[in-house]
């Protein structure tokens, strides 16, 4: 009597080993089929919308500033599908050039002036930045900017300076600033409130001897443009008595 409940066991474990055995091949078929689907589906093309962010070039060379202007350019990409995964997921997008020098510009009154680009120009102009993108088209066919008439003024120039003199030693007059004013160029309602620039900050020690360094000036808005944009700075020194 046991040895036939026993058999009746065996048999089960040997039903249900096969049965699993079977349910791991099918679902091992079944991820292999899905992968290979998703392999041909990856393999093929799309268009895809993305937005490239804009940054505009040169505008210190025209007398006028950007005060209304789109900060980013959405275009149509035709890639596999591995390319566009890649794109969307694990690349940080180009930034786009527009150079301003190229848009044209007419006048709307005597302060403001308005300005368009042709998107497919743009895209011609950092042609090399998306030299393995295929751009089929753009979503906006014009880039219209509004331009303001530049401001400009004459102010001092502020070294921002940090002067340890070695023991026996001072400063023996005045610093020298060359130049002692620039120019800068923005909007009107900005400049209007500067009346210097600053340097960057340098910090020097042990000072036994004269010192002549070059420091950048430091715009204290992004519209501000400063000519020139560095100044020499010269620190006299002497002995103490």
């Amino acid at each position: 009597m046991v040895k036939k409940n026993i058999s009746g066991i065996n048999k089960n474990i040997k039903i249900d080993n096969k049965t699993r055995n079977e349910f791991f091949i099918f679902l091992l078929c079944l991820l292999l089929s899905a992968l290979s689907w998703l392999m041909i589906e990856l393999s093929k093309e799309y268009t895809i919308e993305f937005t490239f962010p804009l940054k505009y070039i040169n505008t210190e060379k025209r007398n006028l500033l950007i005060s209304e202007a789109p900060d980013n350019i959405s275009a149509y990409i035709t890639a596999n599908g591995y390319k566009i995964i890649k794109m969307k997921y694990f690349e940080t997008l180009d930034t786009l050039l527009l150079d301003v020098t190229k848009v044209k510009i007419n006048q709307s009154n005597n302060k403001t002036y308005t300005g368009w680009a042709k998107a497919r120009d743009v895209v011609a102009f950092n042609q090399r930045k998306l030299y393995n993108k295929k751009i089929n088209a753009t979503k906006t066919d014009t880039l219209f900017i509004t331009f303001t008439k530049a401001a400009y003024k004459q102010v001092k120039v502020s070294p921002d300076l940090n002067l340890v003199f070695a023991k026996g030693y001072e400063q023996a007059d005045s610093i020298i600033i060359e130049p002692k004013t620039v120019n800068i160029k923005g909007f009107d309602s900005v400049i209007s409130k500067i009346d210097f620039i600053k340097t960057e900050y340098c910090k020097i020690k042990n000072i036994t001897s004269n010192k002549k360094i070059y420091l950048k000036l430091l715009p204290p808005d992004k519209n501000i443009f400063i000519s020139p944009d560095s100044v020499k700075i010269i620190i006299p020194v002497k002995k103490t008595k």
